[in-house]
Parts: C-alpha cells; sequence; structure tokens
C-alpha cells in the first residue's frame, strides 16, 4: 500500500515562495513502511530541522541519551520502555494523547510502541523497537502510524518488530540477561500486562530491578537544546498570561481569564496545558489547586492565575497575582512585596547554582 504524503505549511508561520517551491517538490508518494506517523522535517520544514525530532533536539541527541542510558545499565543486561497508552474520556473517545516523558526522552516517538535495550558484556547495546502493525480499518480513522522502515531510518532504531512478536521476544531476552531494568509500578503503560505476564519468570529468579533511578540521573541535567525548549514554554506561558492581565477589569469572568491563557498558548505553538489554569479571584486566589473557574471577580479584589504549557514534551509553570481593576489597595500591595522580595532572593541563592546550605534550612543567610 501507498500514502499520498505532502510537505504542510505549519499555523503559525508562513514558508517563503522557496520553501513553498521545496514543499512542492518534495510532495510524492510514499510507501506505508516509511511513513513516520509524526511531524518530521519532510513533512514539516517550517517546525523542524533537517533530522530534527522536535526543535533544537537532533536525532544524534536522542542516540547519545540511549547510548548514556546503557552506560548505567549492568552488562548484559535488557531495558523495557514502554510508551503511553490512550486513555478515554468516554467509550472510544480518547484524550488527546500524551507521551511517556521517560519514552519521549530516550526515543522521540510520540506514538504507542515499545523500546527496548539490550546491553553486551563490553560498552555495546542495540536498540530494539516494537511497533503496531498496519490496520488500514483503523487507520482510516486515527491515520498512519510509524512503519518499519521509518522506526530504523528516521528514528534509528537497530532492529524493528511488529507489537505481536513482543511477549516471546521479551520472554526470551529475559531469560538470557543477566539483569531486567523495567518499572512496574506504571500500570497505565503501553502494553503492560503482556510485559509483566513476558516477565514473571525474571521477577521470580530475582533479575527485575527499576529504570527510573537511571532515568532520572539522565534526565535531571538539561542540554542546551533542552533548555531552548524550556525557555520557549516559559517565555509563550508568560505572554500568554500578560495578554490575561491586560483583558481584566472589575466583574471579568475567571473562565474567561483561563480560557483565553489556553487560546494564547495553543495559539504560539503550544500542544497543550501543561495542567488546568488555575484563576481564582478574591478569597479563592488563597486555594491551592482551585480550578472551578466559575465566578466573577470584582473591582478590588486580586486574581491568582498559576498555569502553563507544553511545548514539544516540556512544560512551564507561572504564577501571578494582580488586581483586575489594575491598582492595588495598600493591604495587597504589602503583602505582594513581601511575596516579591522572598522570590528575589531565591533567585539569588540560585543564581550561580543552587545553595545547598541555605536552601534546606530556611532563607538564605548570605
Amino acid at each position: 500500500n501507498a500514502v499520498w504524503c505532502s510537505s504542510s505549511r505549519g499555523v503559525h508561520s508562513s514558508p517563503s515562495s522557496s520553501q513553498q517551491e521545496q514543499q512542492q517538490q518534495q510532495q510524492r508518494i510514499l510507501p506505508r513502511d516509511a511513513l513516520a506517523g509524526q511531524p518530521t522535517h519532510f513533512t514539516h520544514p517550517n517546525v523542524l530541522g533537517l533530522d530534527e525530532l522536535a526543535p533544537s533536539l537532533h536525532i544524534s541527541e536522542f542516540q547519545a541519551r540511549r547510548r548514556n542510558l546503557a552506560r548505567l545499565m549492568p552488562p548484559g543486561s535488557i531495558a523495557i520502555i514502554p510508551a503511553a497508552s490512550l486513555a478515554y474520556v468516554t467509550g472510544v473517545i480518547p484524550y488527546p494523547y500524551r507521551q511517556d516523558a521517560d519514552f519521549l526522552y530516550l526515543t522521540g516517538l510520540q506514538q504507542q510502541s515499545v523500546a527496548i535495550l539490550q546491553t553486551d558484556g563490553s560498552a555495546g547495546y542495540s536498540y530494539q523497537l516494537y511497533v503496531p502493525s498496519p490496520d488500514p480499518e483503523k487507520e482510516r480513522w486515527d491515520g498512519a502510524w510509524v512503519g518499519q522502515q521509518a522506526a530504523q531510518q528516521v528514528f534509528k532504531a537497530d532492529e524493528v518488530y511488529s507489537i505481536h512478536e513482543l511477549p516471546a521476544r521479551v520472554q526470551q531476552l529475559a531469560t538470557s540477561a543477566n539483569a531486567v531494568l523495567f518499572d512496574f509500578d506504571r500500570h497505565n503503560s503501553y502494553q503492560f500486562q503482556a510485559l509483566r505476564q513476558s516477565l514473571h519468570d525474571a521477577i521470580g529468579r530475582g533479575k527485575t530491578m527499576p529504570l527510573k533511578p537511571h532515568m532520572h540521573r539522565l534526565r535531571w541535567v538539561k542540554s542546551p537544546g533542552e533548555l531552548a525548549l524550556m525557555r520557549s514554554s516559559a517565555g509563550i506561558a508568560a505572554q500568554a498570561m500578560r495578554r490575561c492581565m491586560a483583558l481584566s477589569h472589575a466583574g471579568v469572568h475567571e473562565q474567561l481569564l483561563a480560557t483565553q491563557f489556553e487560546c494564547g498558548v495553543k495559539l504560539a505553538g503550544a500542544s497543550r496545558l501543561a495542567y488546568p489554569v488555575v484563576a481564582g479571584g478574591g478569597a479563592d486566589a488563597c486555594t491551592i489547586h482551585y480550578s472551578r473557574n466559575d465566578k466573577q471577580v470584582d473591582g478590588g479584589q486580586v486574581l491568582l492565575m498559576d498555569a502553563g504549557c507544553e511545548y514539544h514534551g516540556y512544560v512551564s509553570d507561572v504564577t501571578r497575582t494582580w488586581p483586575v481593576n489594575g491598582r492595588y489597595t495598600a493591604e495587597q500591595r504589602q503583602v505582594y512585596n513581601i511575596v516579591l522580595e522572598v522570590r528575589r532572593r531565591c533567585g539569588w541563592c540560585l543564581g550561580s547554582g543552587v545553595c545547598r546550605v541555605c536552601m534546606p534550612a530556611g532563607p538564605c543567610s548570605r
């Protein structure tokens, strides 16, 4: 089977005439196996550079991450990393898919599959991907997902298998492995029950250990590309919150501001909110996870907004408080300035590195 694939113009920027020519030249028939199932430079040149899986994240960075994980693993071991499962609103209506953070970090894949890293006795390792088989009827509804050819050429897997081969392959690999790294607390991950059943003997022999500590160690330090995405996420959220401040007035509705924030970040390229927007006015500004956002805010009251967005897998978290009529009362300004000073001192402590002596004990004494 073949699928028509053409470069798309994204909604966030307009390509030049030369880019449009290039996109037209790139239009061609792709075999089903060559489809990546998500944006690539070929389909979204206005978003992704050559061999990028996310803006500023080259495929070589994902290869380095897998290599770094392999170095932390015991010789002759395997690590099993499943993608996130679909979550459903009701029946067959799914929520928008959000990938598992560890899986995304190692693979760059935004789709359901299972990754396995297998180390040998030296410093070498192999990277296996288990992807769903083509299903024309399902793809008519959901679109085509990653094919086996793309799994190798785009995502650089050494070996690619159908997801139907996963149980037997995992059982075989676990039998010969010295150790199996897998997080059994992720009950909602893709193919979890099949993986747990395939690892039954390995559990009984005491071969299994958690993968999470190694992943935390790797993800703790961010690369320049990751920092750029984090800054973009924070900048998008900050700009949307400034717009909410500008729209505020006596009698403004909390839901209007919450909706304006979501609209603003998505128009700027964010895929989703980082969490439900908190837009609490009056006494509800003191309710930490207030999310009803169901009332008008009177003049003379302040509104607290706690909101963030997700941009190519990296999230922001911004909290600000402001008077909806544009002017603080004397008491509001006093409290605001106290909190602002604490924030400034915390920022000063962290400016040149974490103040490990001061932070656990309380306010910085330097």
